[in-house]
């Protein structure tokens, strides 16, 4: 499949009114999901190699979510290495990102 060009790009974005709103200040967030958007914005200040355990999360935790996080990343490079469709990367992505919503969290 030949790579589009920034122009090619443009004129899909415009041709099916795609468009981005953002980032939003937290200004702006509604009040009642300030906390929530807060943790969401928070996410990204995490990284692989210092994600350990805490007082809410016990060695075992890390070492199950740090081997979720090496498979997904290992599914997503054969995805991108393979130039798969979205179809693929979704068949293949979402099982392992929406495993975890099906397991019960104890607090």
């Amino acid at each position: 499949m030949p790579k589009l060009t920034a122009e090619q790009h443009r004129e899909l974005v415009e041709e099916y009114n795609i468009y981005f709103d953002g980032p939003i200040p937290p200004s702006s967030w509604p009040v009642q999901y300030t906390e929530i958007f807060r943790n969401i914005r928070d996410i990204q200040h995490l990284r692989y190699d210092e994600y350990g355990p805490n007082e809410k999360r016990g060695p075992s935790t890390v070492t199950q979510m740090k081997n979720r996080v090496l498979n997904l990343n290992r599914i997503a490079y054969t995805c991108r290495k393979q130039r798969e469709n979205e179809a693929t990367w979704r068949g293949q992505t979402e099982p392992e990102i929406v495993f975890r919503f099906g397991v019960e969290v104890v607090w």
